[in-house]
């Protein structure tokens, strides 16, 4: 679930965000699980995980990457 107000509740699924509406929901139970997948950040070194956050946390824009020359 990633919005909820007193009409509707926004949930995150693979590819979509779907909108239902609040009067059809009957529960709303937090999960375990993160939606990150287990493990992604085992290829990554400690700097590297480092530098990851930083740039996450940076309100910077890093510019596109351009292959071909373009």
């Amino acid at each position: 679930m990633t919005k909820q107000d007193d009409n509707t509740v926004a949930i995150v699924v693979p590819g979509e965000t779907i909108v239902v509406s609040r009067k059809d929901v009957k529960s709303l139970v937090q999960g375990e699980l993160s939606m990150m997948p287990e493990g992604l950040l085992a290829a990554l070194s400690e700097v590297e995980i480092r530098d990851l956050i930083s740039y996450l946390r940076s309100p910077a824009q890093v510019p596109m990457f351009v292959t071909g020359g373009q």
